[in-house]
């Protein structure tokens, strides 16, 4: 029996450990070229362009908000947009994978003449 908890122990602050490693997921470089193309614009601004909305994204991190706004522009690539607008981000607190969570919301928006 002790060898038991101790494994679920183990097994489970590695669970938590690994949890809070976050990453944007891009490994294909032409995707990885799109996201890092990705412009946020915020505080009132808006592209000089036409855009169109394409709808609004979520993308989380735990405890690093830098990388929560790096994660919106992977989830703005993958619904079709070249930019993100009104970019906000909360602190959620504690989950049970992160005692820190942090979610960004943001509208996914393509550009026209932007690629």
């Amino acid at each position: 029996m002790a060898q038991k908890m101790k494994f679920f122990v183990i097994s489970f602050a590695i669970v938590l450990l690994t949890a809070c490693v976050t990453t944007t997921g891009v490994s294909d470089s032409a995707l990885r070229e799109k996201v890092s193309n990705i412009v946020i614009y915020n505080d009132g601004n808006k592209p000089q362009s036409d855009y169109t909305t394409l709808g609004q994204v979520q993308a989380e991190a735990c405890e690093n908000e830098k990388q929560a706004r790096a994660n919106i522009k992977v989830e703005v690539v993958k619904m079709g947009g070249n930019a993100a607008l009104n970019v906000t981000c909360e602190d959620k607190g504690a989950n049970l994978w992160c005692y820190n969570n942090i979610v960004c919301y943001a509208d996914a928006i393509a550009v026209k003449g932007k690629q």
